[in-house]
């Protein structure tokens, strides 16, 4: 696996105590045994940085959060490999390790660090220690009180006694454990009907100016909702023919800029159509999608097509559909994500079996909605 050398010469560059030792590694296998479940689960394997702790103090545990938490966010994932009880017989060690263990998924530093201090003091047969590499753990704790709203949880525990090859008298403790971030209530993002009106003549004054001055007007006076960063779509139609549509999915600017920017590109910019002229605009009815948060598709029967729309992903080709396309052309889900593996993302029809699937929803409005005799046969 490749080693992220740039990262590693920056932690060593910054940091006296971090030092690059490879004999540190020689006979070491707590991070190689670890390596090949990154490799099974990431379809693009990462980058790693190895690091084994040489003591065990709070000082160097402490020492050593503080140079990791730039790096402590959710788009880095921290693997921390240390035993728990050593030595104990069996029924010792799952008593001693559940106490360990709830320590641990307090959070807090100081609970697991007393913790492990009074375990050591009970006179236990062959304990050497309640854990193993307790340094590592206190580093995380430390990383996780200073950093992310993060939460601790056990998700099994074995011990060398649970082997069929195990000696029940002398064993060594292992949980596996998660921590990952507190999920906080979500606000379904929604839209006044006053709000898509604004949202729509914005579009409306923006094509206009667009197309006969090359110029953008001002925006006009917003609503929070209007101010927050979202994807949006809009589409152009002439009837019920589309005329002009970006699928631009980063949601960087705030809802009224999108919906101006997005405007813009649909009108000049979709190669499937030539630019939008000044005749046209009068017959041009607009539409806005708004686009809730993307969810990983892990099973097709999660996809509901009455109510969601497709974004697949594989290497650098992407498909969208909004929802109600499978509707209306009577497709199934395979056929559905056949198509926007094909006609979408240039693909190969059956690709969609191994690329990126998500879904979302959208909130859509149109002019049409405003006044219904905006809608010639064309």
């Amino acid at each position: 696996m490749q080693v992220d050398r740039q990262l590693a010469a920056t932690l060593i560059k910054q940091h006296p105590n971090i030092l690059y030792r490879p004999e540190a590694h020689a006979r070491e296998q707590g991070i190689e045994v670890q390596l090949p479940f990154i490799q099974y689960h990431f379809k693009s394997i990462p980058p790693v940085i190895p690091i084994v702790m040489g003591s065990s103090s709070l000082e160097d545990a402490r020492d050593l959060a503080t140079a990791l938490l730039p790096w402590f966010t959710p788009e880095n994932l921290f693997i921390i490999s240390a035993d728990f009880s050593r030595y104990p017989p069996y029924s010792d060690a799952m008593r001693i390790d559940q106490i360990t263990a709830d320590a641990v998924t307090s959070g807090n530093p100081e609970r697991f660090y007393n913790t492990l201090r009074e375990v050591s003091k009970q006179e236990v047969k062959g304990l050497s220690t309640p854990s193993g590499d307790w340094s590592s753990i206190m580093t995380l704790l430390y990383m996780a009180d200073r950093g992310e709203d993060l939460i601790f949880k056990s998700l099994l525990y074995r011990n060398s006694g649970d082997s069929p090859l195990g000696d029940r008298q002398r064993v060594v403790g292992y949980w596996a454990m998660e921590g990952h971030l507190r999920k906080h209530a979500e606000t379904p993002f929604t839209l006044t009907g006053e709000e898509k009106n604004v949202l729509l003549e914005i579009s409306r004054s923006t094509l206009e100016s667009f197309i006969r001055t090359e110029t953008i007007p001002e925006l006009p006076k917003l609503t929070s909702a209007l101010k927050q960063p979202a994807t949006a779509l809009v589409s152009l139609y002439l009837g019920n023919r589309l005329r002009g549509r970006i699928e631009y999915l980063t949601p960087a600017i705030p809802l009224s800029a999108m919906v101006q920017e997005m405007t813009i590109a649909s009108a000049t910019l979709d190669m499937r159509f030539a630019p939008v002229e000044a005749t046209e605009l009068e017959y041009i009815i607009v539409e806005i999608s708004v686009l809730t948060t993307m969810k990983k598709v892990a099973s097709l029967d999660e996809i509901d097509p009455l109510v969601h729309g497709i974004y697949l992903i594989k290497n650098d080709r992407t498909g969208l559909y909004l929802p109600g396309r499978a509707q209306q052309e009577h497709w199934s889900i395979e056929e559905l994500l056949g198509h926007c593996a094909r006609e979408k993302a240039g693909l190969g029809w059956e690709e969609w079996k191994d690329a990126e699937l998500y879904i979302f929803e959208t909130i859509s409005f149109s002019e049409r909605d405003l006044n219904p005799s905006l809608a010639p046969v064309l």
